[in-house]
């Protein structure tokens, strides 16, 4: 019988988690049909995602079931509720990922929530992704202040399983959490077909994707476009700011340095219209502060577009020499760092060709082989703890069709 895992999906088209959720199910998807796993998949989606142009539910329709979920994501009602709501839900599948740190309460084999409801709901095993530590270490708003940290506390004691994207989140979770929880590093993917543009020689296209949250540095980009024409005597760059609804202070920002004809403000785009941004696009660029992944960065090099970025760590994981770095986060040194970029065509076509293969190690498949490892282990647990307390022989259910061998389990699974 097929294991029946349960994702709440209700971030599909929302970001860097409503990414990582497409590509997580399309590499599932694939496992599936190849005949290595026996997994049915389960999605919880908002009702407006039957409605979304770009959504990827009429290419899964053949192979898996969805269900409107009623809740707003991240509200009280959503996080004190859920697990009553769907008693029926959860009492037919076999295990549940939420892709946020927000494991609604009552779920989870550990905690005094989980020991509440088991008279009320089956405890199934839980899997929890906590991307980053952002909300923590820059906050936005009084409630990121008063509920983050215990809110991933809570997630991290009573998840199963917990799950990361780059070993700089995997760190700092660790470092701000004590006693330290087990944790799982598995990067982001990028889609093996996507379509690469031309490689110019020029380079007069400067892509941000990105919020004008102010850990993703988009001031500092405008910044860096200044000093750009302030030194340069030919024409400036024109720089593309896509994937946010950018306020009016911020696109002030563009007018008060001079640069109304040289910057762009694109907002959300369509995905067809995204794809060619890319095409058009010399150069991606990564100003941010603090990420817990970067899956711009990882697509630009899928795609072969030169990549520069601030020296995070976590892009520094994947990206290693295939990218241009600025020495510090200031806009002085992305400056100099994209002056030595557009210098050099030979070495721009060099790391394209190197970005291009490091990309390769980071599909869906991938993402999606490491992820069953770990929901092996979490539906082990569970039968761990019903043998313990049973005293029998049952087994948990097997997520693969085929046993990896021993290197192949190291790795979360076969590659």
């Amino acid at each position: 019988m097929s294991v029946r895992l349960l994702i709440d999906a209700r971030k599909l088209g929302h970001g860097g988690i409503g990414t990582y959720i497409e590509n997580l199910v399309d590499g599932l998807l694939q496992l599936h049909r190849a005949g290595e796993i026996d997994v049915l998949p389960f999605l919880l989606v908002d009702p407006s995602e039957l409605r979304r142009e770009d959504s990827p539910l009429p290419r899964w329709r053949t192979d898996l079931y969805w269900i409107e979920e009623p809740y707003r994501g991240y509200s009280l009602r959503e996080y004190l509720f859920f697990s009553l709501w769907h008693k029926k839900l959860l009492g037919t599948v076999d295990i549940f990922h939420t892709p946020h740190y927000t494991l609604p309460f009552g779920m989870g084999l550990r905690g005094l929530g989980s020991r509440v409801f088991s008279s009320l709901v089956d405890a199934i095993p839980c899997v929890a992704t906590v991307h980053d530590g952002i909300h923590l270490s820059h906050p936005e708003s009084l409630l990121h202040r008063l509920f983050a940290k215990p809110l991933i506390r809570s997630t991290l004691k009573r998840a199963t399983r917990t799950i990361t994207v780059s070993v700089k989140s995997s760190d700092e979770l660790s470092r701000r959490f004590s006693p330290a929880f087990p944790i799982s590093v598995i990067p982001n993917s990028v889609s093996a077909d996507s379509v690469s543009g031309e490689l110019r020689d020029s380079c007069m296209q400067i892509l941000y994707l990105g919020s004008d949250r102010p850990h993703k540095g988009g001031a500092n980009a405008m910044r860096m476009l200044k000093l750009i024409k302030d030194s340069s005597q030919g024409p400036c760059p024109r720089l593309l700011m896509v994937g946010g609804r950018y306020s009016e202070s911020f696109k002030r920002l563009a007018k008060n340095l001079g640069l109304e004809e040289q910057v762009e403000f694109c907002g959300h785009l369509s995905t067809a219209a995204l794809e060619q941004r890319y095409r058009d696009a010399d150069v991606l660029l990564v100003s941010s502060l603090v990420e817990g992944f970067s899956i711009p960065a990882l697509e630009a090099l899928g795609r072969g577009i030169p990549l520069l970025s601030t020296p995070l760590p976590c892009v520094q994981e994947f990206a290693a020499e295939a990218a241009w770095w600025s020495e510090d986060f200031s806009a002085e040194a992305l400056k100099d760092a994209f002056m030595k970029l557009s210098s050099s065509a030979d070495k721009r076509r060099q790391r394209s060709a190197e970005g291009r293969m490091l990309a390769r190690q980071y599909t869906p498949v991938v993402q999606a082989r490491k992820s069953c490892a770990v929901y092996q282990e979490a539906l082990n647990e569970k039968a761990q703890a019903e043998r313990a307390k049973s005293r029998s022989e049952k087994s948990a259910k097997l997520i693969w069709c085929t046993t990896p061998n021993r290197e192949q389990r190291a790795v979360g699974g076969r590659q």
